[in-house]
């Protein structure tokens, strides 16, 4: 029987020719993604198990994606595959001009309250609660890329925040989630 063995949301990083004379939370969201890396070699040390980018489209609403999402791990149940999935956006998404500029102080407490529920695994509590986050933060993709991920998890995994930081107005979190 098939199983998803892993999930991971993912967001933008800045590429310095020298990471050394970048900002400080640039230079956290590079080690939060080498971090990040180093758990997908965990997840799959002799990469044998595929990684698959969810995708979405902007006229599904969210139940629409958490529905999609179910339905992609019923499929893999039925393989013997084991899969990661990766969920690729930020969370809030209210762009400014400055790479350095951080959501406000609302939208960052909000992303860290998703993330939180994310990695302890709290489906009940996400069910109620990520709608309304979506909105309040006005979440990337309407947060259609994390209702994926929420489908594909059940939002039941447990998992890890390897970095937060800001880009231009954003909230990028790099987080790993298992069963």
């Amino acid at each position: 029987m098939g199983a998803v063995v892993g999930a991971l949301i993912v967001t933008h990083t800045p590429r310095m020719a020298d990471e050394s004379t970048a900002p400080p939370f640039t230079r956290e969201m590079i080690r939060g993604m080498h971090e990040l890396g180093t758990e997908a070699e965990r997840l799959k040390p002799q990469f044998n198990i595929p990684v698959v980018p969810l995708s979405c489209c902007l006229l599904a609403d969210l139940e629409e994606c958490l529905r999609w999402g179910k339905a992609i791990a019923e499929g893999i149940r039925e393989t013997s595959k084991r899969v990661v999935f990766v969920a690729s956006g930020a969370l809030s998404h209210a762009l400014v001009r400055g790479p350095e500029r951080w959501p406000s102080a609302e939208c960052q407490r909000l992303d860290h309250r998703f993330v939180e529920l994310v990695t302890q695994g709290r489906a009940e509590k996400l069910k109620s609660f990520f709608p309304v986050f979506a909105g309040d933060v006005d979440a990337e993709m309407g947060g259609r890329h994390l209702a994926l991920l929420l489908g594909v998890t059940g939002g039941a995994f447990r998992g890890h925040l390897h970095a937060y930081g800001p880009s231009s107005g954003t909230g990028n979190a790099v987080v790993s989630l298992i069963p």
